[in-house]
């Protein structure tokens, strides 16, 4: 348990921590004696402690044999990590709870990522899927009012443009569908089909 890379604690049924190791006390910015003197709710994200405390109780009443989650811990300096927790439970021979075993997994960098991530995907909506949207509608309308005859290289021109806007949206919602397939707020419903009707 000491030399685990993996934060890692025996924890008492009220949410004592009653041992932890070297990479937990890092994870938490507490030293082994600072934590046997609180609990994990302290050190819990207000906003997550509830969930937890939820899957918690689940354990006790033998729903579940463990669960996993993410949820953020605030160090004494007041900054945020984010852990992916495992606990189980331990019980006697005879089936009473004796303490929790929780190791938590840094995903701090990983959460920052998916931020930036999603940030840098907004963008791409606000500025990039806006604008294009304007450009392609603009075109579909010049498409329409141009007349043929003397300026037909004109609307020559307007069609290339047009194709090229379409290519460039198409694009666009093929990233932004992939990042919500990715981010999982898109599900995708497998159906068969008849390929050679599709070709046809």
């Amino acid at each position: 348990m000491n030399n685990a890379p993996i934060g890692t604690a025996l924890v008492s049924l009220e949410g004592k921590w009653l041992a932890t190791n070297a990479a937990m006390n890092t994870f938490l910015g507490y030293s082994e004696e600072e934590l046997r003197s609180t609990d994990f709710q302290s050190i819990t994200h207000e906003d997550d402690l509830e969930s937890d405390l939820f899957n918690v109780k689940k354990l006790l009443s033998g729903e579940i044999d463990s669960f996993e989650l993410d949820k953020r811990y605030v160090r004494p300096d007041g900054e945020i990590m984010w852990g992916h927790l495992c606990v189980v439970l331990v019980r006697s021979d005879d089936g009473q709870p004796l303490h929790y075993i929780s190791q938590i997994l840094d995903i701090t960098e990983t959460r920052k990522l998916d931020f930036l991530r999603n940030e840098f995907m907004s963008i791409i909506t606000h500025e990039l899927r806006t604008p294009m949207t304007i450009v392609a509608g603009a075109l579909d309308m010049l498409d329409v009012v141009c007349p043929n005859g003397p300026i037909e290289k004109v609307q020559q021109l307007v069609k290339i443009a047009k194709r090229g806007g379409d290519r460039l949206r198409t694009a666009l919602e093929d990233i932004l569908d992939f990042e919500h397939v990715s981010s999982g707020a898109l599900s995708l419903n497998l159906t068969e089909t008849n390929i050679i009707e599709i070709l046809g």
